[in-house]
């Protein structure tokens, strides 16, 4: 499924009219209401994609793969309490990002 503006917020409104958490894959996904995402950080992605471009330019080569170091989990706490939900301590403690 391509994720639009659009079918974003049928997800979200069906969402919420069922109390259904609904969880993304982006941080731009949980601030337009998912109540999480945990997935890749761009900005360490980024950091991947220049040590690898590095030891590239130093006449090394690529790796097969690349991935980032650190994964990002976002919190959106106006979506979790629309659903009655409350994260605990721990998982705040451990977010990378928390929209109020």
């Amino acid at each position: 499924m391509i994720v639009t503006r659009r079918n974003l917020l049928i997800l979200r409104e069906f969402s919420w009219e069922n109390k259904m958490p609904f969880y993304g894959s982006t941080k731009s996904m949980t601030r337009e209401g998912a109540v999480a995402s945990f997935g890749i950080s761009f900005a360490e992605m980024g950091k991947a994609a220049a040590l690898a471009a590095g030891a590239l330019d130093s006449g090394g080569s690529l790796p097969e793969t690349v991935f980032p170091a650190k994964t990002e989990t976002t919190l959106n706490a106006a979506a979790a309490a629309k659903l009655g939900l409350e994260f605990p301590r721990s998982v705040l403690d451990e977010a990378g990002y928390l929209f109020p």
